[in-house]
């Protein structure tokens, strides 16, 4: 009974006023008349909307909330398999679904639909595209040649993961 003759904060009315258009009579005292006195409702509505609004911001704030990047076909990402924490394997963006929020993943062991919760971007398909040799490297990535003391060579692999490396910086 209490409860429902509070008055709560983001819309500043009580609940029994809202539902009754007037205050409940409860054990405590009180020096409000007790008719009928409808609140506006529009008024309610719209300190209750700028209420949540403000309790979605301070969540999104407190839990740091941000949107992921929209993924493209042909997007290189790493998946994060069901019941497990690592990301794993890397994976190519087949197809979205927007209608089921899913996206269809490629990997060498089969296909996969997955959430998009699920999937890490590591390099989009037109960098890809741009990324073809050691050329491309930048200044600061240095591979040693073969005037290097030690005289080793890096293998194609090294090469390929250092450009992944440097697409997703």
């Amino acid at each position: 009974m209490a409860y429902r003759a509070t008055h709560i904060v983001a819309t500043g009315v009580s609940l029994a006023q809202l539902i009754m258009g007037r205050q409940i009579k409860t054990t405590l005292p009180t020096l409000c008349h007790l008719g009928p006195k409808w609140p506006n409702m529009k008024t309610v509505q719209s300190s209750d909307n700028k209420a949540k609004a403000e309790y979605q911001r301070g969540f999104n704030k407190r839990h740091a909330v941000q949107s992921l990047a929209e993924l493209q076909p042909g997007d290189i990402v790493l998946l994060k398999p069901l019941g497990e924490k690592k990301w794993t394997s890397h994976v190519t963006v087949l197809h979205k679904d927007s209608a089921l929020r899913l996206h269809i993943v490629k990997s060498s062991d089969g296909v996969y639909r997955r959430n998009r919760n699920h999937l890490q971007l590591i390099m989009r398909a037109y960098a890809m595209q741009n990324v073809t040799s050691t050329d491309n490297v930048p200044s600061m990535v240095n591979f040693p040649d073969e005037s290097d003391e030690s005289g080793v060579k890096p293998s194609e692999e090294t090469i390929s993961n250092a450009l992944i490396i440097i697409a997703t910086v």
